[in-house]
């Protein structure tokens, strides 16, 4: 039957998951839902975006991970240009080596692999100099003090720029006004997600009209 999942505080339960080896049945469980949907999508003919799946470290260190999502894959008779492979970067802390093969091997096979929440935490850098990733999500807490501190714009705009040089993609979430968004925009940052309803109609309203 079908699953339904209402998590609230992520940081409770997937330490405890991946002790007991369940993380790697979850993550598996929203692959495949997202290629359900795709499939749904493409059969609807509706326009399809990649859709970003985010990964336990657990299951990058398996060696068949490739394998796994190349299946579902071929089960929905989708591509890997459909969906996008997510991970954070705690995962390099633990085992940068394999970390490091795991993202070449997936982007040997078509996947365009994200770092997730970059700047959270220690190891960034020396992450940023070892694995070649294909896009860059900037950890939302730099959003809170944009407009106000200009040390924290300086850092994300750094950040931007330091990105391009190595021709990884940057991907900003969390926007909450038209002035964040023009700040970014106006950065060079690739991808801005917007939060909130009516803002989001006006710029995409905007981007339509352009």
């Amino acid at each position: 039957g079908n699953i339904a999942l209402f998590i609230t505080d992520d940081w409770i339960f997937i330490p405890a998951f991946e002790k007991n080896g369940f993380i790697t049945k979850l993550d598996m469980y929203v692959c495949e839902e997202v290629c359900r949907h795709q499939r749904k999508e493409k059969d609807n003919n509706n326009h399809v975006v990649p859709v970003s799946v985010n990964l336990s470290r657990i299951n990058f260190y398996n060696e068949n991970l490739y394998k796994e999502v190349l299946g579902l894959l071929a089960k929905y008779e989708l591509t890997s240009d459909d969906i996008k492979l997510e991970i954070t970067e705690s995962a390099y802390e633990d085992n940068p080596q394999d970390l490091i093969m795991a993202i070449h091997t997936l982007q040997k096979y078509g996947f365009k692999v994200l770092m997730d929440d970059f700047g959270s935490g220690y190891s960034s850098l020396n992450m940023l100099k070892d694995c070649c990733f294909d896009i860059l999500k900037i950890d939302m807490k730099f959003m809170d003090d944009l407009e106000q501190s200009e040390r924290a714009s300086n850092i994300i705009y750094t950040i931007i720029q330091m990105a391009k040089n190595l021709e990884i993609e940057t991907v900003v979430e969390g926007v909450e006004n038209e002035k964040q968004y023009e700040m970014l925009k106006s950065m060079g940052c690739d991808n801005i997600h917007l939060f909130g309803g009516d803002f989001k109609n006006l710029v995409d309203s905007a981007e339509r009209d352009a």
